[in-house]
């Protein structure tokens, strides 16, 4: 073998070998450019990272945003889909993408949270101490910690006390900070596409369970998450999306047609019940509206435009 082939071959397994090290973040962006950044600003001075960027937000302004910040920056890959697919496919679209260019280790964060200072070296201790496990860590969100979560499969309820893991509730995962191996990806994709956002985080934990897997909460404090535990947003997309995850999750999580039935009849209760006091409370038709439209797959998208 020539010299110069055997450094070609040196480099090439040694690149692989630096990907196989490095984690993987992918970031969806929707409107949030500010966020997004202040996100990527609490990851970049680690260097054994690399960050794929999805753009949903399907704006021109955004994007030219984007690309002013981080279009040279080898570190990071942007994506900018012609329309807003939504959170599962947006995650699925860059983890195929990362698949492809080699990386086995992920880090699935919203943009609207930042990392604590040596949290990267943690992430990646907890995926090669647990390959098959689905982990998140701590998570202050406002004033509150949160670790995993519980949700009553029957009444579509959440809850963040552990003194709820008894019968018929069921602990998952948030999607706001998820770590991963290769291992639990299924066909290049995490997330269930159904859902186009809430609800998928459920059906994941719940599918890496049943698939003899693990889900575990790191016991530490690693994430700052800006968002609201009781977002109290009542536009029709945001009721729709939030209350047809409920829908989708009965597929997931039930176990015979029977008990299919019995939580379809217990959501249609639950839901229209909460679609008329949140249109009560906030009067606004949208809560009510979107809880007789969430047992038909609508496409309903924020008022916003491409020219935003």
């Amino acid at each position: 073998m020539k010299y110069t082939e055997s450094i070609l071959i040196d480099s090439l397994i040694m690149t692989e070998h630096t990907k196989n090290n490095k984690l993987a973040f992918i970031i969806l962006n929707y409107f949030g450019v500010d966020h997004t950044k202040k996100c990527i600003d609490s990851i970049l001075p680690n260097n054994d990272i690399y960050i794929f960027i999805v753009d949903n937000s399907n704006s021109q302004t955004e994007r030219e945003k984007l690309n002013q910040l981080y279009s040279t920056n080898s570190a990071i890959s942007l994506m900018f889909p012609n329309c807003n697919i939504g959170f599962a496919k947006g995650v699925n679209l860059a983890l195929r993408q990362a698949v492809d260019k080699g990386y086995e280790k992920f880090v699935v964060l919203n943009n609207d949270a930042v990392l604590i200072e040596g949290a990267v070296k943690k992430f990646k201790n907890a995926i090669n101490l647990q390959p098959e496990t689905l982990i998140s860590p701590l998570i202050q969100w406002n004033d509150k910690i949160v670790s995993d979560v519980f949700y009553h499969k029957y009444l579509a309820l959440l809850s963040y006390s552990k003194q709820q893991e008894k019968l018929f509730w069921m602990r998952y995962l948030t999607g706001c900070c998820l770590l991963f191996d290769s291992k639990l990806i299924t066909n290049k994709n995490l997330f269930d596409e159904s859902f186009f956002m809430y609800g998928e985080d459920i059906a994941l934990s719940n599918y890496v369970i049943k698939s003899g897997h693990k889900i575990d909460v790191l016991d530490e404090k690693l994430v700052i998450h800006a968002g609201s535990l009781s977002a109290k947003k009542t536009s029709l997309f945001y009721e729709y999306h939030v209350n047809r995850g409920h829908v989708l999750l009965v597929r997931s999580l039930a176990n015979n047609l029977a008990e299919k039935v019995i939580m379809h009849l217990l959501r249609f209760l639950v839901l229209t019940t909460k679609g008329i006091y949140r249109s009560i409370k906030y009067r606004t038709t949208s809560p009510l509206l979107a809880s007789l439209l969430i047992w038909f797959p609508l496409k309903i998208y924020p008022k916003r435009t491409h020219n935003d």
